[in-house]
């Protein structure tokens, strides 16, 4: 897997000379380096495809990369960057559901979920993520 990483790098670069403010191409190369395990150059990437245009996926996936790193508040921040850039979207509205659920704030994280299926009934990871945070939410009471 990491060889094939390791093999988009020349067109990435090749593109970015080509096209140097395509969105697009920094998501790529954000895609390139977290598959690389080079987690800062990702972020720094998805920083500047949002940048170059709003992105609910840019931020969204910033999110994800700075919970990777370890980083909860520059993640929260950004995933709820992605719900504000495109509230219609359930996979935004998931991500932060589950940020949301690592921060043990399971209220949060059920309205999250509920708006996440509210858009998307199929959206089965949602479905399971409600039962599970109305499960924890439970025993945090009891």
């Amino acid at each position: 897997e990491e060889n094939r990483c390791a093999e988009e790098i020349p067109y990435l670069e090749r593109a970015d000379g080509l096209f140097p403010r395509s969105d697009e191409i920094q998501m790529e190369w954000a895609g390139a380096m977290e598959c690389l395990g080079n987690m800062e150059e990702a972020a720094r990437r998805l920083r500047l495809a949002a940048q170059m245009n709003p992105r609910s996926d840019a931020w969204e996936m910033l999110g994800l990369v700075y919970g990777e790193m370890n980083k909860p508040d520059e993640s929260g921040a950004a995933l709820r960057m992605a719900v504000q850039v495109k509230p219609d979207s359930p996979s935004a509205h998931r991500s932060l559901a589950i940020w949301y659920e690592a921060m043990a704030d399971y209220d949060a994280a059920e309205r999250e979920y509920s708006r996440s299926l509210a858009l998307d009934g199929r959206d089965r990871a949602a479905g399971l993520g409600l039962l599970r945070v109305r499960q924890l939410r439970a025993r945090k009471r009891q």
